[in-house]
């Protein structure tokens, strides 16, 4: 997994359309698979920041019950007693510890330096860099939360974790996406948290070129998005996504994004509001 800042590998340089400046980075939009990302303007290795980790809490008992709620989830596809279950991203080791009451044997690793200090405390099985560059269909169940938007080289290390996944595994992606860019975001203190923005398109977009079947997938109104999908085939074809001149304005003009912001926040509370009505009967 490469961490390095690296050109967008997977689309040509003649499609990307710069979108934004800072004084330390250039974000590109490509117009090709819709990926937002940051290209540093300093002759440095661009790396994650893992200061911003530093006061890291601990994950909340509402986000304890989401992941028991998608394992059950995954139930619903096939058995998971005897799989061996992997999670990118793992953090402080929290879900790996309650997959490992569930599945056959479970794995981890971490990019951030900070966070996989605290996994090594808690005695978490963890694979280095180089190990997990080097796997070739290993895992049966991929699982990642709250981590991509921090990985260079978004388009590789999506195809290097998915390369991890064994035919018919599964993969559980619950991660933030980014259908606008507001200008507001173009300043150096977003610039140095974010690596990579992915629209809806972006995320259906490599899984679909990386043989994932899509056999849920969520988006909601806080910006945030659930998939569960299965390996199945690799598609060779390029998928043509071309972004339209109306959607270029959109994500330039700063007004709109920031009234559409606007009414998905409201939604958001709307559709929370709903939730808690239906689960307090």
């Amino acid at each position: 997994m490469q961490f390095k800042n690296n050109n967008h590998t997977y689309c040509e340089v003649s499609k990307l359309i710069e979108i934004g400046k800072t004084k330390k980075n250039k974000w590109f939009m490509c117009q090709n698979c819709s990926l937002i990302y940051s290209i540093s303007l300093e002759n440095k290795k661009n790396e994650i920041i893992d200061e911003q980790f530093n006061e890291f809490g601990n994950v909340s008992s509402s986000g304890i019950e989401e992941f028991k709620a998608i394992i059950k989830t995954l139930k619903r596809f096939t058995e998971i007693e005897n799989l061996v279950f992997f999670d990118f991203g793992c953090g402080d080791g929290t879900f790996l510890k309650i997959a490992e009451e569930k599945f056959k044997d479970v794995i981890g690793f971490e990019p951030n330096k900070f966070l996989r200090m605290r996994s090594l405390e808690k005695k978490i099985k963890m694979l280095d860099e180089v190990s997990l560059k080097n796997l070739d269909q290993k895992y049966d169940i991929i699982f990642t939360r709250n981590t991509f938007p921090f990985v260079q080289n978004f388009a590789q290390s999506i195809n290097i974790l998915i390369k991890c996944l064994r035919p018919n595994g599964y993969i559980i992606w619950r991660d933030k996406y980014w259908d606008f860019f507001p200008k507001r975001y173009l300043d150096d203190n977003f610039s140095n948290k974010f690596s990579s923005l992915p629209l809806k398109s972006t995320i259906k977009h490599y899984l679909k070129i990386n043989g994932i079947e899509l056999l849920i997938s969520r988006f909601y109104f806080d910006d945030s998005f659930l998939i569960i999908g299965k390996k199945t085939h690799i598609n060779e074809l390029k998928l043509s996504n071309q972004i339209s001149f109306v959607k270029k304005k959109i994500t330039n003009n700063l007004l709109i994004c920031s009234i559409i912001s606007y009414l998905r926040k409201i939604l958001n509370k709307v559709y929370l509001l709903l939730r808690s009505i239906k689960y307090s009967k």
